[in-house]
């Protein structure tokens, strides 16, 4: 073999190398994208999903039925396990925005809103 053959054979797989580097590139890129499409997918369908349990929550089909109990159910766990959260760190959760205040404050750090501490209970003042 001479210098040009061993040159030629560098430079053709070189060039193999970079096409096979460029559509490796471009199928991660596409999988991240897909990811992120079926990310944005799972998300409407959780919002439609919401969306529809508030919606219909008196009144709903027999087939869904069993997913509005599993939904009524977390929340019911999810505010069991914030109140004791809010219970050990002495706060509480402003009803408007979410946020949690300490549990004596009078309005919400986040959004302002008039708190009642009566009850340790985080409720609009009512005037």
């Amino acid at each position: 073999m001479d210098w040009e053959e061993v040159s030629q054979k560098i430079v053709k797989t070189s060039k193999d190398v970079s096409a096979k580097m460029k559509e490796t590139s471009e199928v991660f890129r596409l999988r991240q994208k897909l990811a992120e499409e079926e990310s944005r997918l799972q998300k409407v369908y959780a919002e439609i999903g919401k969306q529809y349990f508030e919606n219909h929550e008196g009144v709903i089909s027999d087939d869904m039925i069993p997913y509005f109990e599993r939904v009524t159910s977390i929340r019911a766990a999810i505010e069991e396990c914030q109140a004791s959260i809010n219970k050990i760190r002495k706060t509480k959760t402003c009803p408007a925005c979410g946020a949690t205040v300490d549990e004596e404050a009078l309005f919400c750090s986040s959004c302002g809103i008039k708190l009642d501490i009566r009850n340790g209970g985080a409720m609009w003042k009512e005037n």
